[in-house]
């Protein structure tokens, strides 16, 4: 890749870094100027893709390492269950058919039905 910053910018992404992160950096292209590459070459983009893909796995671990950590009051306790949280929600907002939780909507017991009509029975002789 000819551009260092597109080169600076995927690394950043694959250790969890954000683009807004990066583009609030001093002499990082903005948000816009990234969506552009994106946009003008295909290299970049499927680039860009996977650096993403890493990154999530980056927060998913980081993730782990604030819940594995204990905490010295409640207070911090509470704030690393907000950042755990925000993290996968992120995620799941992020890659919904990677990281969403899924619902098993399988059925596997049998199915009887009562049918009731209304209709009185027949009188029996």
């Amino acid at each position: 890749m000819d551009n260092p910053k597109a080169a600076e910018l995927l690394d950043w992404l694959a250790t969890g870094g954000t683009l807004l992160e990066f583009s609030q950096r001093k002499g990082n292209p903005d948000v816009r100027t990234v969506h552009d590459w994106k946009d003008e070459d295909a290299e970049f983009a499927a680039l860009y893709k996977v650096a993403r893909d890493k990154g999530q796995e980056a927060m998913l671990e980081e993730c782990k390492t604030l819940s594995d950590t204990e905490p010295t009051d409640a207070v911090q306790a509470a704030w690393r269950r907000l950042q755990v949280d925000t993290r996968l929600k992120t995620l799941r907002m992020w890659n919904p058919a990677r990281w969403a939780e899924r619902v098993d909507m399988n059925h596997t017991g049998g199915v009887s039905i009562v049918l009731k009509t209304g209709v009185p029975d027949a009188p029996r002789n």
